[in-house]
């Protein structure tokens, strides 16, 4: 699937400018904000997690992140077709997640596994997931033929985390 590559001007408005909303992680959406109403921006503190991710490719069975599913959003990247060489965009639903690091800082990552994406998908509409609030842990468990052609998709376990009472 291909995106209309005409640029849409209205979108690159000086005036949108994110403000947070109530998350753990003050995970932020753009909302219109007029620049001439914000206050001194040198007073401001920095979010926790920068805006842009990387593409979490599992390798290991076992392998885990821990953190918060932030939401669900499409990437596009290209394709390119083995036998004639032609590159075509694809889009790609991807969860995007919060991960936290053993010295306590954030990264976002993202991950398009099929199975992935609807576990989280599902766990969303039925209230098990509150993006930006309940802390998971993602963990590799391998690869599973699909039944539906010959190729193998990855597998992964999604778990809540709970705390220990004090």
């Amino acid at each position: 699937m291909a995106r209309n590559a005409t640029t849409d001007t209205t979108q690159n408005v000086v005036n949108l400018v994110p403000e947070p909303i109530q998350t753990d992680l003050s995970v932020t959406h753009q909302a219109p904000v007029t620049i001439s109403l914000l206050p001194d921006l040198s007073t401001a503190l920095e979010e926790p997690i920068e805006l842009g991710y990387m593409y979490w490719t599992p390798v290991n069975i076992g392998e885990f992140k821990r953190g918060v599913v932030i939401g669900i959003e499409n990437a596009f990247y290209d394709r390119v077709d083995d036998k004639s060489g032609e590159v075509t965009e694809l889009e790609l639903p991807c969860v995007i997640f919060a991960e936290q690091k053993p010295d306590g800082t954030w990264i976002k990552i993202s991950n398009g596994s099929k199975r992935l994406v609807a576990v989280i998908e599902t766990a969303i509409k039925t209230g098990a997931i509150v993006p930006g609030h309940t802390p998971l842990q993602l963990k590799y468990t391998g690869k599973k033929k699909n039944s539906t052609n010959g190729f193998s998709s990855d597998t992964f376990e999604v778990k809540p985390l709970r705390f220990r009472a004090a």
